[in-house]
């Protein structure tokens, strides 16, 4: 999420407007005027420039607050704090742009570290590998909780997805009589990818595309009663995989098959089973405001 909040300085640093996204669907636009910002979507947002401190302050009615580097810091538009309103905070440090840890302040507690780490070299380099957290500030064995990594694809030609596809994330946490350093509980979700030119019948989707997601419970399952999951084809994958998607020749979803967690369908992956076909339409005029552009139905089974 931090990765995804930025703030964005349209002129003078302190005197111009200025945009912040929270997220990739919500962007707050901030009108400068007279010495001061007006949020133009009338959330109950304050923005206020700190020049000491190189940093803007967004806070929200309740005191919630985040707090982003200013566009001449080093890490320029970056998130850099976000507290609540009883003073708890999350504080993030930056290495070459990238997001390297978060301490997070704990309620009569000791702060929690959270750290990212990143491929260098190789076919994935610069992508995001670990992320790490411990129990404390400080990152030894004794304080290591649980960890998240991130496998891609490789330069090496397979069926299943391109270099940078990410191809699975495992989770591991500490189980009580772990030692220091040790992670036995894990969890695995995979993901496969459409390759190649689109065709509606034989590949409703093309490069990067998702094709099939696998929850740990089914992916448990796949390698129990069928093999490693990895080693599977996608035959096999779409008999067992929690979600199977396609897409029109537009590369949106047309087509969703679930079966998600809970209940019993009686089928082998398990889970509550419905499909879901996607109908888009867009207006060819040129609609203003007030008038529809995109149009989706959603018939689910």
């Amino acid at each position: 999420t931090n990765e995804m909040m930025n703030l964005t300085v349209a002129g003078s640093e302190g005197a111009s407007n200025v945009s912040v996204q929270f997220d990739p669907h919500w962007t707050y636009a901030f009108t400068y005027s007279g010495g001061s910002w007006t949020c133009d979507d009338k959330f109950l947002l304050t923005l206020t420039f700190d020049g000491g401190n190189d940093e803007y302050l967004v806070r929200r009615a309740d005191g919630f607050l985040w707090v982003f580097h200013d566009s001449q810091a080093t890490n320029a538009g970056k998130l850099k704090r976000i507290e609540d309103p009883y003073g708890n905070d999350w504080a993030f440090t930056y290495s070459s742009g990238k997001l390297t840890d978060i301490v997070v302040d704990v309620v009569a507690g000791t702060d929690h570290k959270i750290t990212y780490s990143y491929f260098s070299g190789g076919d994935n380099d610069g992508l995001l590998q670990y992320v790490k957290v411990y129990k404390s500030t400080t990152t030894t064995d004794a304080n290591f909780i649980g960890q998240i990594e991130h496998v891609y694809h490789s330069s090496t030609v397979d069926a299943y997805g391109l270099e940078d596809d990410l191809m699975k994330v495992i989770v591991t946490r500490k189980a009580t009589a772990d030692a220091d350093g040790t992670l036995s509980i894990e969890e695995t979700t995979s993901y496969r990818y459409y390759k190649g030119a689109y065709d509606a019948s034989t590949n409703p989707g093309t490069d990067h595309q998702v094709r099939y997601v696998l929850l740990p419970e089914n992916r448990q399952r796949l390698t129990d009663e069928v093999g490693a999951a990895d080693s599977q084809t996608n035959a096999s994958w779409e008999s067992y995989a929690n979600v199977f998607y396609k897409y029109d020749s537009s590369s949106r979803v047309s087509f969703t098959d679930e079966r998600l967690p809970g209940g019993s369908c009686g089928c082998g992956a398990g889970g509550n089973a419905a499909t879901t076909t996607y109908t888009w339409s867009v207006n060819g005029s040129n609609p203003d405001v007030d008038t529809w552009k995109v149009h989706l139905v959603a018939d689910r089974e």
